[in-house]
């Protein structure tokens, strides 16, 4: 793998992107099951295990319109932190 073709950062701008999910009953589950709950990856742990340095994400649950919002904001502050180097 080359980690020079990697994003420096991603932006998951979805529904409880950084969550994982448990049920509400997690502590009564079979042990196989709760073994794989506390095993899982989240977006976010998968790519930065994979390298990416930086992931940006929603824990909560997020409109479109909100969400779209936030993302133009996100990104035009971006671009003009980055042109400032």
């Amino acid at each position: 793998m080359n980690l020079a073709n990697l994003p420096s950062l991603v932006f998951f701008n979805a529904c409880e992107s950084v969550r994982l999910r448990r049920s509400a009953t997690f502590e009564e589950q079979p042990d196989e099951s709760r073994a794989a709950v506390q095993k899982a990856t989240g977006f976010a742990e998968a790519f930065m295990r994979g390298g990416v340095a930086n992931f940006i994400g929603t824990y909560w649950p997020v409109g479109d319109q909100e969400a779209s919002t936030f993302a133009a904001t996100s990104s035009t502050a971006t671009r003009r932190l980055c042109s400032k180097r």
